[in-house]
């Protein structure tokens, strides 16, 4: 979908080297504004990415230039952040970061969203009676209904799902 601009490809490496440092007051100067949002760049990738950058209400994996079969970011939204903000209001937070990305071929805001995952906490499952493994593939279909459809306990997290439903991915 994109691909990390020269500058941003140099400038995040030199803040993970910045990060790798074993003086604490030199790793924690790792960091980088991307809209109005302050992240901290960890010292190491997760393969296929090769950055990782991360604050309260952000998770993202960027992967670094000539990243063939990677999209350029892979972002996690705090259920926080999804119980108290706008949904336009994240999208818009989430587009201002991949342009100052990826200067050159920025997201239009339009293009499809590949692919939206939930993740289910053990503490989630517990508190659904899901001990065992049985219980949890036996009641996807269910869980699959309340973060989509029913009675999801975060409205952005509906108006979320209602925008990218209708969206397939074109190989």
């Amino acid at each position: 979908m994109g691909e990390l601009s020269d500058f941003m490809q140099l400038r995040l490496n030199n803040l993970k080297t910045v990060a790798q440092s074993p003086l604490a007051r030199e790793s924690a100067l790792a960091q980088i504004k991307l809209g109005k949002h302050l992240f901290e760049v960890a010292s190491h990738g997760r393969h296929p990415f090769a950055f990782i950058l991360n604050n309260p209400h952000f998770w993202l994996e960027i992967s670094g230039q000539g990243a063939k079969f990677t999209p350029l970011l892979h972002a996690k939204i705090a259920s926080e952040l999804l119980c108290c903000a706008p949904t336009d209001s994240i999208i818009a937070d989430l587009h201002q970061i991949i342009g100052e990305l990826d200067s050159a071929h920025g997201w239009d805001g339009i293009s499809e969203m590949w692919r939206l995952e939930f993740q289910f906490r053990i503490e989630a499952l517990h508190n659904l009676s899901l001990f065992i493994y049985i219980d949890l593939v036996t009641s996807l279909r269910a869980l699959w209904e309340l973060v989509t459809q029913s009675g999801c306990a975060i409205p952005s997290l509906r108006k979320l799902w209602r925008c990218c439903r209708g969206r397939t991915r074109r190989d």
